[in-house]
């Protein structure tokens, strides 16, 4: 198992199985960017409570996720939203 460290307050991380969740107290406007290893090419990125894969890159040691494509009817929670990202 991966140790995962991130700079900002604002996320909090947990796991199971293969499964990393990122879970942003701020809602991220345009991305969200993670201070984890390089994930796998196959990895999929996603909002918990919506069906769309969400885009994602790697560079200098961060984890990228696109988050334009989120609309606000695709958002269930105004507290805190939970990002999967599984193989």
């Amino acid at each position: 198992m991966g140790t995962y460290r991130c700079t900002q307050p604002t996320v909090c991380y947990t796991t199971q199985n293969d499964t990393l969740y990122a879970i942003a107290i701020e809602y991220p406007q345009n991305q969200l960017i993670l201070n984890i290893p390089k994930p796998d090419k196959n990895v999929s990125v996603s909002l918990l409570g919506c069906d769309k894969n969400l885009p994602w890159s790697y560079k200098n040691g961060q984890m990228i996720i696109d988050t334009r494509s989120l609309l606000y009817n695709d958002l269930k929670s105004t507290a805190a939203w939970t990002f999967r990202i599984c193989q």
